[in-house]
């Protein structure tokens, strides 16, 4: 794994846009690099209603790195990182309202 966080825009089906009539893989829409290890945990904070990151989407990513990040997906840049010491990522999940 080279720890790179690849997102698609999906159709309704769930398949990558553009990839409906191509015999190849399509590019993805974003790659977010950052964790120095496989990311294992992910969830993703939907700020609108349309499901399109331009709302304000922002991602948690863990990793085998034992670093927790944190992702604005409009703009592609991490915005916080947290050290965890001791301790594989394994599982990322914000609280509401927190």
């Amino acid at each position: 794994a080279d720890a790179t966080i690849r997102l698609w825009h999906t159709g309704v089906n769930g398949t990558p846009v553009g990839a409906e009539n191509s015999d190849s893989d399509p590019e993805p829409t974003l790659c977010l690099q950052g964790h120095k290890m496989s990311v294992s945990a992910l969830d993703l904070l939907s700020q609108g209603d349309s499901g399109d990151a331009s709302d304000g989407d922002v991602l948690f990513t863990g990793s085998r790195d034992c670093t927790v990040r944190l992702w604005d997906l409009a703009a592609g840049k991490e915005l916080q990182q947290h050290k965890i010491l001791r301790n594989v990522v394994t599982a990322v999940r914000r609280v509401p309202g927190q």
